[in-house]
């Protein structure tokens, strides 16, 4: 579920004073979904065995159960976010902050299940005192997003990002994982440890199976969707346009019930990060559940593609296709879900620019998404561009709201910065790369558009041998969905 909670109201809430309750209090449950049982009590007041709802109050103590429909998020006051999948279950042991100064400490246990969580204040002032455990390891974090399940044959733990290597520019994150006396550091994003339940521990990239395991784990159960032509499986994200699609059960922008969690917890982050009394938990419980309510309709109505199905030479095809999101303007809209995005970043040399081309639908008739003319994602052409990145180093992303019939769909780079057709700049300095996301959401930062959450369905890098201004990245069929990587430089757009 996505929320979209007006900037306001989050000011207003950083506003309110730590009271005496706040001192017991960890922060609040949101995007609760199924049943969400308080399964042992901390230090409020309360009965074993109540359902919790968003935007309730949860103590340090307190130990929180799903059952086989249930997911929700723990937003603690220092902008700390779990997410629980169903049959999971998450105690908070430990919550001590000054909002003052950031300082504090977290401690959290996580009994079984799928689990995700970002870190918040604590953890930025001082890694060390934020750890999380689970029966079979302990996490120690430094700044990032964390991926998990665990059950009774032992845990997986991987690094959502940022990592090393990034190219956004973005803090690096790290999480040690300990088992056994055995240690691990993941640095990079999407890599994972495996840990037995004897202790012992194993690395390596997440691959479909492992995607397929945690991401489907926290999204409540749905449907499979009948497979499409071409095959099924997939093959590796590749750089250079090599790799396939990732097969995903569901993605994580499944959490909570199906949707996004990024803009929830955005959202969530600045509105816990003061003491919250019963007057506004009131006020801050409403404006969740308008928004929920919105998000949810909007979600229900999308027909997002959920997966995709390997095909030659690095294409993949869509397995559904993509039903418009309805009533928004022509601004791509930030905190909620979107159906089809493509992200790029780039370092080191300034000003690319991101190019779509396609058809509006009408015979012999293709539209041009650039700076100059940023599309319109609630109306025709049904796609739009994010911003315009001048700057050395940034980010853009193109999403597509739906596709218009006809010819292919056409994605590419353009060097601004250094338009000689001779040049090599795009292909030797810039580490370019361009990301096929569903189901993410749109954050603006200072450096442009970036896509949050959802199922990463290929990376795309920029080849290094290339010369000239142009990277022709790849092209969309309509028709039959099928997404074809073409990875070249030159100086000639194709159209």
């Amino acid at each position: 579920m996505e929320w979209s909670v007006q900037r306001a109201a989050i000011a207003a809430l950083l506003l309110i004073p730590m009271g005496a309750s706040a001192a017991e209090q960890a922060g609040v449950a949101a995007g609760v979904r199924g049943s969400i049982e308080l399964a042992s009590l901390g230090a409020a007041a309360g009965s074993v065995g109540k359902l919790l709802k968003s935007g309730e109050q949860i103590f340090i103590g307190d130990r929180i159960k799903s059952s086989a429909d249930g997911a929700m998020q723990v937003m603690l006051l220092d902008e700390t976010v779990f997410t629980i999948g169903p049959d999971s279950d998450i105690t908070i042991d430990e919550f001590v902050y000054d909002p003052n100064t950031g300082q504090g400490k977290v401690s959290a246990n996580i009994g079984k299940g799928a689990f995700r969580f970002i870190t918040g204040k604590v953890a930025q002032a001082k890694p060390e005192n934020m750890s999380v455990r689970t029966p079979s390891a302990s996490i120690g974090i430094r700044g990032t997003i964390v991926y998990g399940l665990t059950t009774e044959a032992g845990s997986v733990i991987a690094l959502g990002g940022p990592g090393n290597g990034n190219n956004g520019g973005e803090r690096v994150g790290a999480a040690v994982v300990t088992s056994g006396g055995n240690t691990v550091s993941l640095q990079r994003e999407g890599f994972a440890a495996i840990i037995t339940p004897g202790g012992g521990i194993t690395t390596q990239r997440m691959d479909d199976a492992l995607k397929t395991r945690i991401f489907g784990a926290l999204a409540p159960a749905r449907a499979a969707p009948p497979p499409a032509g071409g095959g099924s499986g997939g093959g590796n994200s590749g750089g250079g346009g090599s790799g396939g699609s990732t097969a995903f059960g569901s993605s994580p922008a499944a959490e909570a019930g199906g949707s996004g969690a990024s803009a929830t917890e955005a959202a969530g982050q600045g509105a816990a990060s003061g003491g919250i009394g019963a007057q506004q938990i009131a006020s801050f419980t409403t404006t969740l559940n308008q928004a929920t309510t919105t998000s949810t309709a909007a979600t229900q109505d999308s027909g997002r593609s959920t997966e995709s199905f390997a095909l030659a030479n690095g294409a993949f095809q869509l397995a559904n296709d993509l039903t418009r999101l309805q009533g928004f303007g022509a601004a791509i809209p930030q905190a909620i879900t979107l159906p089809f995005a493509m992200e790029l970043r780039w370092t080191t040399i300034s000003d690319l620019d991101f190019h779509l081309t396609g058809p509006t639908g009408v015979a012999n008739n293709r539209f041009h998404i650039s700076f100059a003319s940023t599309g319109n994602f609630g109306a025709a052409p049904f796609a739009a561009l994010s911003n315009d990145r001048t700057g050395v180093g940034g980010s853009e992303t193109l999403v597509i709201n739906g596709f218009n019939q006809g010819d292919l769909y056409r994605a590419s780079v353009f060097n601004f910065g250094n338009q000689a057709t001779n040049g090599t700049s795009l292909a030797q300095l810039s580490n370019a790369t361009v990301r096929v996301i569903i189901n993410g959401s749109l954050t603006q930062t200072t450096t442009g558009g970036v896509i949050n959450g959802g199922s990463v369905l290929a990376t795309y890098t920029v080849p290094t041998t290339g010369v000239g201004n142009t990277w022709n990245v790849l092209s969309i069929n309509p028709a039959t969905r099928v997404v074809t990587p073409l990875n070249t430089v030159n100086s000639n757009c194709i159209p």
